[in-house]
C-alpha cells in the first residue's frame, strides 16, 4: 500500500477510535450505532465497519487500547529501577491511576457503562487483565524487600478503589465544574492514598 493511502487509513482509524471512544463514553454501547461514529469521525458511514467488522469489535478496541495505555504506565512506573522500596511502589502506582484518570475523563465513564453490564455479557476482559498485570507488577517490586507483610491483591484492590471511586462519583468528592481535579486536588488525593496504604502495610519502611 501506497504511504500516502497507508497514512490516510491510520487517520481514518484513528478518527474512529476517537469519535467511538467519545460517543460510548456519552451514551454507552448500547445507544451508539457505527453510522453515528463514521459521521462523528467525519468518515463515511460504512467505514467504521470496513475497518473494525462490527460494534462490538470496536468497543473492543477502545478498551484495549486504554487498559494497554495504562498497562505500559504501570509497567514503567514499577520497573526495577523506577521503585527503590516498597513505599515508593506504592506512591508511583497511586501516581499512575490518578494521573491517568484525571487525564481521561471518558474512560473513566466508559469503565461506569462498563460495570453495569452483568458479567455474562461484558464485551471486555481488559479491566480485569490490567489488575491482575498490577498485582504481580507489584509482587515483583515487593520481591527484593524484607519484612513486607501483605495481601498484594487485596492491596491493589483497596488502592484501584481508592483512585476509582472519586471519579466515578465525583459529587462525593466535591467536585463541580467550578472546582474541576486539578493538579492540586489530585496531589492531596495521592498523599492521601498513599499514607492510608502505606499505614496498613507492615515493614513498608
Amino acid at each position: 500500500m501506497p504511504p500516502t493511502r497507508t497514512r490516510e487509513r491510520e487517520r481514518s482509524q484513528r478518527a474512529i477510535l476517537e469519535a467511538a471512544e467519545e460517543l460510548f463514553a456519552e451514551s454507552g454501547f448500547d445507544r451508539v450505532s457505527l453510522a453515528e461514529i463514521g459521521e462523528a469521525a467525519g468518515v463515511s458511514r460504512g467505514l467504521p465497519a470496513y475497518f473494525f467488522n462490527d460494534k462490538a469489535n470496536l468497543y473492543r478496541t477502545v478498551i484495549d487500547h486504554a487498559a494497554q495505555h495504562l498497562r505500559e504506565r504501570v509497567g514503567d512506573a514499577l520497573a526495577p529501577d523506577a521503585a527503590p522500596s516498597p513505599a515508593a511502589a506504592v506512591e508511583r502506582l497511586v501516581t499512575v491511576y490518578l494521573d491517568y484518570l484525571a487525564a481521561n475523563p471518558r474512560i473513566v465513564r466508559l469503565l461506569q457503562w462498563e460495570f453495569l453490564q452483568p458479567s455474562g455479557g461484558r464485551l471486555s476482559d481488559a479491566p480485569e487483565i490490567l489488575f491482575g498485570y498490577a498485582v504481580e507488577a507489584l509482587r515483583e517490586a515487593f520481591a527484593g524487600a524484607e519484612k513486607v507483610d501483605v495481601d498484594v491483591r487485596e492491596l491493589v484492590l483497596s488502592l484501584v478503589g481508592m483512585c476509582l471511586f472519586p471519579f466515578m462519583v465525583p459529587a462525593v468528592a466535591g467536585e463541580t465544574k467550578s472546582t474541576p481535579w486539578d493538579s492540586t486536588r489530585v496531589a492531596a488525593r495521592r498523599q492521601h492514598i498513599v499514607d492510608l496504604l502505606l499505614g496498613g502495610m507492615k515493614g513498608n519502611r
